[in-house]
């Protein structure tokens, strides 16, 4: 039981870091597209 509360956090926390990771990349392009 406990084993899976850890394996859906670490689920959870990929999913968070995946959404931030994509957040950033979305203001990098952004940022390029404004020096064009």
């Amino acid at each position: 039981m406990d084993s899976k509360i850890v394996f859906v956090t670490m689920e959870e926390l990929v999913k968070i870091k995946l959404n931030d990771l994509s957040s950033q990349v979305n203001g990098m392009i952004k940022e390029i597209d404004k020096l064009k």
